[in-house]
């Protein structure tokens, strides 16, 4: 007889998470949530560029790869980091 533990998991890559703000007002923070009650998440954060087509289609390249990019004034830390079941 075999004994079988299937672990399952789901990867969201990459995550799109958009901040809507004013010119001007620089946003200091995003807080992240683990909603999982039983597992760890964990996180690895970059900057990149993007562009949408007049379909909605996102296509991706390196960060200050286009002319429009804002990768110089975006700072990320930490870039990796683990959160427990539930945590902030």
């Amino acid at each position: 007889m075999i004994n079988l533990l299937l672990a399952v998991s789901l990867l969201v890559s990459p995550m799109r998470i958009e901040v809507t703000t004013l010119p001007g007002v620089v946003m200091k923070e995003i807080i992240v949530k683990n909603a999982d009650e039983f597992n760890e998440s964990r996180f690895v954060i970059y900057e990149g560029d993007w562009r949408l087509d007049p379909w909605g289609v996102v296509s991706y390249f390196p960060p200050g790869s286009l002319t429009t990019s804002c990768s110089d004034w975006i700072s990320i830390n930490p870039r990796e980091f683990t959160l427990p079941p539930g945590a902030w």
